[in-house]
Formats: structure tokens, sequence, C-alpha cells
């Protein structure tokens, strides 16, 4: 990619119109095939529907738009007698939000693949820096907690990246959080998510506003021109499809949006009409899926594994309800000739006649002693399942010292980050990635950095490192392992010297540094190490030098000290040891 990659003007989004030089608008046909698209993907959910449904339910009814329209401002949590797995959930997405992309943090850094390149690496790692600045002045960290709070509840979570002009012209990227159930997505041949295709709704209003009115369909500018509040504020159904183009049909470096790696189109489902063809330089979407079962698109998670638990805990919650009231307030046996109601109001009066007719309580002998422990129980079962234990420990790591060992805690915490590891990389791999490599071409594109790069760049350049908190703790079981092998390693060449060349000490050191976060610039390059190897081993060869001229001095001055006859019986002793021949 070359350093003057502005994006051509024009355009609101990235996502631009085809200049009147590109290709023509889609056919009808197109804009069937793509809706058709849609829909079969949809029809490919039906299951995933309603396991999401059942997870909205029992975990976060305010997510629960997929099977059935939920009615704005409606009372929620109705049927829900116990909020568990509702917490367990919230606490699981601010954990991975603060624990993996922590708000005003230096979370991920940028290096060169080679690590030959110094000033390529500290370009890098100031990029890093802007960029971290640059997101969290935006509204990453609004969007992205819901992605993860969807991660947490369905196990599958989509955000999309758009890129927009300003009032003052400024290029900002904008992160938009896509509902689970608004969209779908199609796996490529390596089975990472190559279409991206989602559902929403827009005003007339708001489409005019997005994409002016003469892109609009003939039907929503007839609704358009009747001026009418009701007609602007009618909902329409927009699709919008972004799929890889084929490597013959897009061109790589500036290009008009329909010749771009990704093609992008905006559809009037009701008007079956193409509103925008165009295109992305990158992949503007992510994606992430936890655990995936064979040839399964979407993910499974803490969610799947804790239902029948979260399900069981809140009946018994139900029934533990029931069981106090029936306590409280147990029932009454009446004579069957009565012709009275008891009063059960406190302080309430209970007339009868005949003390062998009076009414009396039912005996309620039910047992809710058990229960309370039963059901504290199901709650740690949900809150494993929820990591929440893990980072718990992260948020607290004095507290949990008090009552255990630094390195009991240490070992629990190494455990359990084994068991949230996968997460974590499918976390990184499939979503943050994506999002990071996305924003860092919007901002190298539109020259957001103080310098440009100091060589002809393109992704192949770099890649991202994480060290954040659960990154960093992850990589410091690397660490500490490697430690224990050198401890080893050090005992063992006391009797075997030729043991501490089985590890690349320099190459592990530098891992270490890389693991803890060190910056680049406190690190030497490897040509600096290997001239500070060579003035070390002149320096050696010197000394040797040094010492053997100053022994031949030695040997000189005590030769000259024997006299005549002992420097003969002195050669004739070192021609018998070894045939060494030569005076002194």
């Amino acid at each position: 990619m070359a350093n003057d990659t502005r994006t051509p003007s024009a355009p609101k989004t990235s996502a631009s119109p085809a200049p009147a030089s590109a290709k023509p608008r889609a056919s009808d046909e197109q804009v069937m095939r793509l809706i058709l698209r849609w829909e079969a993907a949809v029809q490919g959910q039906t299951n995933w529907r309603a396991r999401w449904q059942d997870s909205a339910t029992y975990i976060a009814q305010h997510k629960g738009n997929i099977l059935m329209r939920r009615v704005e401002g409606a009372q929620e949590m109705i049927g829900i007698h116990d909020t568990t797995a509702t917490e367990a959930a919230e606490v699981m997405a601010a954990g991975m939000l603060t624990h993996t992309m922590p708000a005003g943090e230096q979370w991920f850094q940028f290096r060169d693949k080679t690590a030959g390149n110094t000033s390529l690496s500290s370009w890098l790692e100031a990029a890093g820096k802007k960029q971290a600045e640059a997101m969290h002045s935006g509204n990453f960290y609004d969007d992205v907690f819901e992605c993860l709070h969807d991660l947490a509840v369905f196990s599958v979570c989509a955000v999309f990246v758009d890129e927009h002009k300003d009032d003052g012209g400024d290029w900002l990227f904008n992160f938009t959080h896509i509902p689970v159930g608004t969209f779908a997505i199609e796996e490529d041949a390596r089975g990472r998510a190559g279409a991206f295709l989602r559902k929403f709704e827009f005003t007339a209003a708001q489409c005019e506003e997005k994409w002016g009115n003469e892109k609009l369909s003939a039907q929503m500018r007839e609704l358009l021109a009747l001026n009418e509040q009701a007609a602007r504020e009618r909902k329409h159904d927009i699709l919008h499809v972004v799929t890889r183009r084929k490597g013959g049909d897009w061109r790589p470096g500036l290009a008009p949006g329909n010749q771009r790696e990704w093609a992008s189109y905006y559809i009037d489902i009701g008007g079956k009409h193409i509103i925008e063809e165009g295109g992305y330089y990158e992949q503007p979407f992510a994606v992430c899926r936890l655990m995936r079962g064979n040839n399964e698109i979407y993910g499974r998670g803490p969610a799947d594994k804790a239902m029948p638990v979260i399900k069981a805990l809140n009946r018994l919650e139900y029934d533990r309800m029931l069981g106090i009231d029936y306590a409280v307030n147990p029932g009454w046996l009446m004579h069957h000739d009565s012709d009275y109601r008891a009063d059960n109001r406190p302080g309430g009066e209970t007339y009868y006649s005949d003390a062998n007719k009076k009414p009396e309580r039912m005996k309620v002998e039910s047992r809710l002693d058990w229960a309370g422990a039963y059901a504290e129980e199901k709650r740690t079962q949900i809150r494993v399942a929820f990591y929440n234990p893990m980072f718990q420990m992260l948020n607290n790591p004095d507290e949990m010292k008090r009552q255990k060992t630094a390195f009991e805690v240490e070992k629990m915490l190494q455990e359990k980050l084994v068991l949230f590891s996968p997460i974590f990389g499918r976390l990184c791999g499939e979503f943050v990635e994506p999002v990071l490599h996305r924003v860092f071409g919007i901002m190298v594109r539109n020259n957001a950095f103080e310098t440009p790069p100091p060589v002809e760049f393109d992704a192949g350049n770099y890649r991202v490192e994480y060290v954040s908190k659960i990154a960093l703790a992850i990589k410091a079981a690397l660490t500490n392992a490697f430690m224990g092998v050198a401890q080893t390693i050090g005992a063992i060449s006391a009797f075997d010297p030729s043991v501490t060349l089985v590890l690349d000490m320099e190459k592990a050191v530098r891992d270490i540094a890389r693991n803890n976060g060190l910056p680049v610039e406190w690190q030497r390059s490897a040509g600096d190490i290997e001239a500070i190897k060579q003035q070390q081993a002149q320096a050696a060869a010197m000394q040797q030098a040094q010492a053997a001229a100053g022994v031949g001095k030695d040997m000189s001055a005590a030769a000259k000290n024997l006299g005549p006859a002992g420097q003969e019986q002195a050669l004739a002793a070192l021609g018998g040891m070894g045939g060494m021949g030569g005076g002194m």
C-alpha cells in the first residue's frame, strides 16, 4: 500500500458509490439474488434463533427481539425468579472488556514481522499508541461492551467499523454493535467469515439523510414527496450485504468503491432496489464465535453449558418462594357446612358459632432449610461457567492472598487461565484483530499518524501483540515455565555444561521482554547485539595475546638466568616432551 492512500472524496461512508465511469447499477436479477441469499441465511439459523431466544429469556431479556417482537419500554424479567445468570454474564462481559481491552491503557502493540527494521519498529510502536488514543476517544468502548455481552449470552457477536467525515471535514471511524438475530454470516473455504449480511430498519427520512433522495427507490421517493410526518417516519427494511470480491474483480491500492476487495450493497427490500453499491479496502466487520461444534457456523459457550442449571435454579427459586409463602400463610381447614370465610388479613377477625367447627390452619411440613445451600451450589456452577472466579481473582489479587498464599493464588489463576485461553485466542483472532486492522487502514490512508511509514507499507509488514492483563497473565505462565527450566539446566550444567546450549537464551529473553510489554527502544537490535559480541570476542583475543606475550617475557628472563648449560638442558627437556623446537 502506498503512503498516499487517502480515500477518494465524496462518500459519507467508506462504502462509496461507484463513479459514472464505473460498472452500471446492479440488475433486478442481482437484487433478488441478494435478497434470496439473506433469506436462505436466516432459514439456516432456525435452530440457532430458538436457542438465542432461550438465552435472552433467561439471561438478557432486553436482547430478546429474536423470535418475538418486544414493545419498546415493556417490562422485563417476567417469569425470572433468580438473576444469577444475568449478573454472571454481565461480569464476564465487563471482565473481558476490562482485562483484554482496558480503557485508557495501551493493550495492543504493532510489531515489525521481520524484527529487522529498527525505524519501522519504532514507527509501528508510535502508531499503536496513536491508534489506541483515537479508539479511546471514540465510541469503541460503548459498542464493544454490547458485543462482548452478546458473546457471553449468545456465544456470537458482531461489530461494524465504518468511516465518515464530520462537519469539520476530518475522517472518523464509527463502531456499530450489530444485535444478534439481525445478521448472518457465510464462511469462506478456510472457515472464516467471508460474507456478512444484516437487516435493519430505517425511516424514509433517515434513508434520505444518509444516501440522498436521488438514490432511493421510486416507492420511497413518493412517500417523501407527500411531505407528511407519518410517511417520513415509516420504517423500511434495509439489507446490507458485504462480501469479498473474487481475485480478478478488484484491484489493490486506491480504487473506486466497486473495485475494492470487499463489495458492499445497501438494498431497500420493499422496493427491490439497490440504494448504494460500493466497497471497502479492509474487512469492515468483525464476528466472534466461541466454541464451535462440528460443521456449525455459529458458536456455543457458557450459556449453553449452564442453561440446564439456570433453568433448574429459576424453578427452584420459584418453588422456594411458594414454600415460604405457604409457611408464612398456610391454608385453612374449614368445616364442610361453614357459612363464613376465614380472614387472612393481619388482625382480621373470623367468627364461628360451634367450637367443633372452628377453622384451623393447615400444618406445613415442607422443609426449606436445604434449599438455600442447594441454590448456592447452583449459583456457583453458573458463575464458574461464565468464568467469574477468574475475573474476580484478576480484579482483587490482594484480597485473594489474604485467604491463600501468593503461590496458591498464582497456581489457581493459571489453572483458570488455561481454560479461558482458547476463548481469548478466538476473541483476539476473530474479533479484535479485524477491528484493529480496519482502524489502522483508515488512519494510514488518511495520514492520521504523525509521520508516514519509513518503508512501502502493507498489512504484511506488521503483526498485532496484546499486552492487556489477561494477555500478560497467559504469557506469564510461559515465562514461569522458562524460569523453571532455566533453574533445572543451571543445576544440571555442573555435571554436563553442554545442556546450557539447549535453550536459545537470546530469543527467550527477547520474547520474555515482549511478553512483559517492554518498549522496543529499551531493547538492543539483533545487529547491535552481534556488534557487541564481536567487540567482546576481539577484546578477549587481545587479552589472550597480551597474556601470552607476558608469559613469553617471563620465560625469556628465566632462561637468561639459567646460563648456557641450563638453557641446553631446558631445550632438551622441551624437545623430549613434544618434539617442540625453536630457541628462546
